[in-house]
């Protein structure tokens, strides 16, 4: 839901706007090294989104636990 606010209700980037929501929370959360960007030796953490922006799977280390 917050990437669908922001992409309504802001004028950031789809790039910025994805920061936003992954790597930037797991930087402050201390986390960086093991989730928030898709990167080899991480723990491949995803949410699939529609052309509406609305979860369609995810996925949590790498292994599908809703959708598809």
């Amino acid at each position: 839901q917050a990437l669908k606010n922001m992409l309504q209700f802001s004028r950031c980037s789809m790039l910025d706007i994805v920061k936003m929501v992954s790597s930037n929370p797991a930087k402050a959360l201390q986390i960086f090294d093991q989730k928030g960007s898709i990167t080899v030796g991480k723990l491949a953490d995803l949410a699939v989104l529609n052309e509406q922006y609305q979860v369609v799977a995810t996925l949590r280390q790498g292994k599908l636990v809703y959708g598809f």
